[in-house]
Order: C-alpha cells, then structure tokens, then sequence
C-alpha cells in the first residue's frame, strides 16, 4: 500500500474586538490604539517652543506670549523706537542700541567732556559747542572783563592793568590806589575824556609850533583866521575840560550814594543777625519749656484721678459707717 500526503486548506475562525472613540470638539486620541480623548487639538501651531494644552489655547516659553505665543516679552520696553523682538531683546532703529535701545550712538566720540545724547547729537559741557563739541567758544568776543580778557579752553580768564586788583567775581578790576576805591568800569568816561584832553593839548602844541616857524621864516603875522583857530581850540579844550569836571562831579556823586547802599545793607545785615541769635535763643527755651508743660499736665492728671479716688474712698467709708 502507497501513502500519499495531500493538503487542503483549513480555516480558523478568530473574533477582533475594536474600541472606537468620538471626540468632543477640541480633543482627539492620542494614538489609533490609545484609549481615551486626551490630546487637545489648537488652530494654530503654538510658536517659539510653546505646547498645546487646552483646545485653542497654548502654553508658552518663557519669555512669549500670545495666543499661539507668537509675541516676545521684554521685562522693560524697548526706547527711542525700538521694538521686541525676543526675550528681553528690542530690534533698535538706526543710531540707538543696548539692550533695551536706551543708548545713543555718535560716530565719533563727543569731545570736551561732551555727552551723545541722541544719533550723532553731543551735549556740550559749558564752553565748547559743535556737533561733537570740537570748538571752543571764544567767550572774550561778549567783553565779558572790566580790563584784558585771555581765552582759554572752555573758559576765559580776566587780568587787571598796572594798578589794579582783580576783585572776587573775577571779572572786576579796582583802583586801589586811590582814596576812595573804583572800579575800572567806572573810570571808563574819565579815561575816554582825558584822551580827548591831550590829543586838544597836543593839536595846540603842534599849532603853535607852525606859527613861530612861519614867524621866524617869513616875518610875518598871522592874520585874523589864525588867531580865530587859537580862540576855537581853546574853547574846545575848555568845553572839554568842564564835561570832564561836570563827570567827576556825577562820578563822585556815584560814589558817595554807593557808600551810602552799603552802609545801609551792613546795617540790615546785623539787624538779621541779631534777630536770628533772639530767635535761637527764644527756641532754646521753647524746647525746655515743653518738657515741664507735660511733666505739670501729666501732674495735674494725676492730682484730679487722686483727688476722685479719695473721694469715693471717703463716700464708701461714710456709707459703711452709717449702714447704708
């Protein structure tokens, strides 16, 4: 007998069960095969590193914010124009920067001590000017000194002729060698008219010089024309000579009403202090008279609390003694 192997085909039934989920809006599986809705859906992909953990709503890095935390966050805001563009990070616009774009850039460093205060834009310190505060400011052009002004860099400094003392404000320049101190400011119409007097001394001068050349030369004498620029130039020198007289006059007058002023502010300025010391003295007392205005109220007090005590005292015992 011959065995021979066939084959034939077999079928196993299996049974599959399968769970599926609907989801409320918002959420869906995390996986096929998870169980459950626990994976929030949003709109919008969260940004900048932020997830999604409610539906529509993201939680973001540190340092965003926003609905899909789109929008940077700078602790202070950004200056001068700037804007966030990162954490703490401001995207500045030409001729600013730092971190918050709170720094004016200059090109070129403001010289003299001189501050950028804005793009290209330097605060000069007094005495210098120019866009980087390079020039020094000539002040002698505004004849700011009684006397001779020397410029310097970024000031200037005052100097006193022969005679003269330069006087604490620094500019004033005063005669000490006369009587009654001046200022040079003041001799200024004296010293203009004294000029005038010797250039009229000096034309008589030379005036009568060519009139005893043109004698001794030619013999002769002069006519009525020379003698009326004689009678001409001694009027001059002698209208002169009295204006001079008529400013010492009102220059002396100055003088004596500025004593005057002077007098009467040293007078106001020790009755200042004398009541200055009456009120130090009047607020020492003040402060030991407060003391004992307590210390007699509170003495008081005591007296009237002592004073109704002894007289309930007094009541009670006259009350028990009478058998009330």
């Amino acid at each position: 007998m011959v065995h021979q192997t066939s084959y034939r085909p077999a079928y196993s039934p299996q049974t599959t069960r399968q769970v599926s989920y609907n989801c409320c809006p918002g959420w869906s599986q995390i996986s096929k095969i998870s169980h459950g809705c626990g994976r929030p859906l949003c709109s919008s992909s969260c940004q900048n590193g932020g997830s999604c953990v409610r539906p529509d709503s993201c939680s973001c890095a540190k340092g965003f914010t926003g609905s899909s935390c789109q929008t940077a966050v700078c602790s202070d805001s950004c200056q001068n124009g700037g804007s966030c563009v990162g954490p703490d990070s401001c995207e500045c616009p030409t001729g600013y920067t730092g971190p918050m774009c709170q720094t004016a850039v200059c090109s070129s460093p403001c010289m003299n001590g001189g501050r950028c205060i804005g793009p290209e834009l330097c605060a000069c310190p007094s005495g210098f000017t120019g866009q980087y505060c390079q020039t020094d400011i000539d002040e002698c052009e505004s004849k700011p000194c009684d006397q001779h002004c020397v410029n310097l860099p970024g000031s200037f400094e005052c100097q006193c002729k022969t005679g003269f003392t330069l006087l604490e404000d620094g500019t004033s320049c005063r005669n000490c060698q006369d009587q009654f101190p001046t200022e040079a400011r003041d001799l200024v119409d004296v010293e203009i008219l004294a000029k005038r007097v010797q250039k009229l001394e000096e034309k008589r001068l030379r005036r009568g010089e060519i009139l005893r050349v043109s004698s001794e030369g030619d013999n002769t004498v002069m006519g009525s024309g020379a003698g009326s620029n004689e009678m001409a130039l001694e009027a001059e020198t002698s209208g002169t000579l009295a204006e001079l007289g008529r400013k010492m006059e009102t220059f002396t007058q100055l003088i004596q009403d500025l004593k005057t002023q002077l007098t009467n502010v040293e007078t106001r300025q020790q009755e200042q202090w004398k009541l200055i010391q009456k009120t130090k003295s009047t607020e020492t007392i003040v402060r030991r008279v407060v003391p004992l205005c307590k210390q007699v109220s509170l003495m008081q007090q005591r007296m009237d609390q002592s004073v109704e005590l002894n007289t309930t005292s007094a009541l009670a015992n006259y009350a028990t003694e009478a058998g009330i």
